[in-house]
């Protein structure tokens, strides 16, 4: 069910081009495109209308995609603080979207813009405090 409902949750929040999850059919197959070391080694989130994932071991923001609101967002931001306190996160964020807040997640170590399909796009990495 929920790997259904984020495939759904992609659909609609990006462009064809940025789907990566469009063939997960299993929660296996979410730890293979999360680059995990198995359903433990995940941190996922969701609601009706947003997900997102993590990875435990190597501090990674794999995708936080949908429409959120302020509640939703500070959950997602308290999940991230008990997940990876005292440690760095990598994420590549999306100009138009997650990027206007991300950085307020800790002390923004590194920020590369790149494009990605006509987008802006910011290669992250953050000291969670």
């Amino acid at each position: 069910m929920v790997v259904k409902r984020t495939r759904k949750i992609e659909r609609d929040a990006y462009p064809r081009c940025f789907r990566a999850m469009q063939d997960c059919v299993t929660m296996d197959d979410v730890v293979e495109y999360c680059e995990a070391q198995g359903q433990d080694d995940l941190v996922v989130m969701s609601g009706k209308t947003w997900y997102f994932l993590a990875v435990r071991s190597t501090g990674e923001i794999v995708d936080l995609a949908g429409k959120m609101t302020l509640t939703d967002m500070l959950a997602v931001k308290r999940k991230i603080c008990e997940e990876f306190a005292g440690r760095v996160v990598t994420l590549d964020a999306r100009e138009s979207t997650s990027y206007r807040v991300v950085g307020k997640l800790g002390r923004v170590i590194k920020d590369s813009a790149y494009e990605w399909g006509g987008e802006t796009f910011h290669e992250m990495v953050i000291a969670i405090l």
